[in-house]
Formats: structure tokens, sequence, C-alpha cells
């Protein structure tokens, strides 16, 4: 795609968690400042024995004219890391209608959290969503040549959409996930229900049929953030899957700690 398309997509702020994995939300708030954005993020990233959500607020600038192309630089103003900034930069690639996005951060997390799990997270997670933001672009370069300009609107088809369901009954179906081009490095990620489910149980995936691919069963998740005498994330969730195997050969696999990784 050329630089063009690939800036518009990186600067769709509000549609970015529609295809971005492990992005939440994605939202511009008020800014004090004439000239400004400010960009409210909230993101999710979950293993099988723990589960992080982060919040940041980043100041955006805007440099359509740099140097080298295009960049859009962000440091946060508030949000859950003492620091979190860096920029984004498109260029010209080597081929016509190509272009280079690059990405830098520099982030310092707030809480405890070992430094392998975040190296970790940034490994896994940064190769996906460079992905999703170039199958976007590419996916909008194409319909653009092919039926000429659009306008590229939240209507049109989400590929890439991991988290975007329809409520019904509280329950939402598998089929409504986000297909990723690749996956993350700890697995699918699950939907974030939508405010609509707030204190209620969502209720995620499908019976799994013994004579069928094995999938989850279901996954319930009950928000608890009420309870807490400070802000913070508070969860209960209860999942199950059917698996086409004896109990010990499950029970071996679970507890095989060191190989989980894999």
């Amino acid at each position: 795609a050329d630089v063009d398309t690939v800036w518009r997509i990186i600067t769709d702020y509000e549609r970015l968690a529609d295809f971005v994995p492990n992005l939440v939300h994605s939202g511009r708030i008020p800014c004090p400042h004439e000239g400004r954005i400010w960009l409210e993020q909230r993101g999710l990233q979950q293993a099988l024995y723990w589960h992080i959500e982060a919040r940041v607020v980043l100041d955006l600038r805007e440099v359509p004219d740099a140097v080298d192309g295009r960049e859009l630089h962000f440091s946060m103003v508030d949000g859950d890391f003492k620091k979190f900034e860096g920029k984004w930069s498109v260029r010209a690639g080597p081929r016509s209608a190509s272009a280079i996005l690059l990405y830098e951060v520099n982030v310092i997390p707030r809480f405890n959290f070992p430094a392998i799990f975040l190296e970790r997270i940034i490994r896994s997670d940064l190769p996906v969503n460079l992905t999703a933001l170039a199958f976007r672009s590419e996916k909008m370069y194409l319909e653009n040549h092919k039926f000429g300009p659009t306008k590229f609107t939240g209507a049109e088809s989400k590929p890439l959409n991991l988290r975007s369901a329809t409520v019904e009954n509280d329950v939402i179906s598998s089929s409504k996930f986000k297909e990723a081009p690749a996956s993350s490095g700890f697995g699918g990620v699950l939907a974030s229900p939508p405010p609509e489910l707030n204190g209620k149980w969502g209720v995620y995936g499908s019976v799994c049929r013994l004579d069928r691919p094995c999938v989850v069963d279901e996954i319930h998740l009950r928000r608890f953030d009420g309870l807490l005498e400070r802000e913070g994330a508070h969860r209960c969730v209860v999942a199950s899957i059917t698996v086409k195997a004896p109990v010990r050969e499950v029970w071996n696999a679970l507890t095989a700690y060191e190989k989980l990784p894999e």
C-alpha cells in the first residue's frame, strides 16, 4: 500500500480497536491544548494463569511533513505506566505503491511486573499488531484502486476483528470474533464484553461436538470492579472445553509446567 493509505489507517483513531488485536478500546477524548489530540486506549493481554488490562491516555502530535516521511509522536499523560512514549513513522517503500511502517516505544511499567513477561508480550504481540495494520492498509488500498476512492467507514467488513461481537440475549457466538492473519504468541485473546454486559454474565463460544474439531465450550465472565475500594479490575471467569483425550492425558498436559509456553 502507499504512504497515504497507511497514514490514514494509523490515524483512524476511533476504529483502531476494530482490527488491532489486544486493543479493547480506542477513542478520542477532550484535550485542553488547542491543536493537540488526546487518545484513550485500553489493552488486554492474558495467558493461562494471568490476565492484564492496561489503560493509557496519549498526547498525539501528527507530523505529516517529517524529513523521512510522516510521523505520529505519542506520549502518555495518564495511565498505567510510569513512561509510555514513542512514535510511528511511515516512509515510502523500495517499490512503487509500497510503504514501510516503523514503530518505536519506550515503556516503563508502573506496577511490579517482571521484565521477562513484558518482553515476551512485546515480542509476541507487536508482530501481530503490525501485521493487522498492514493487512488493513492493503485491503483499503486494493479497494480504492478496484472501485475508485472510497470513504472507509465502520460499516465495512472487519476481517481482523477479534473482539467485535453482536450481543443477543447475553450470548456471543464464536463466529463473531475478529479474524487475524496471525495468532499471538499467547494464543487467541478472548473478547472483552461490551458495556451492555457490565454486571452481567457474558457467554462466549459454543458447545463442542466430539465429531468436529475441538472448540471452547463456553466462557463465563463477570465484572466485580464495583466491589473494589480503589479503582482497578476485578474479574471472575469460569471456562470449559471438551477434550478428546482421557483425564490422565489432560492432567499431564495441564501440569507440564515447563512446557506450557510450547
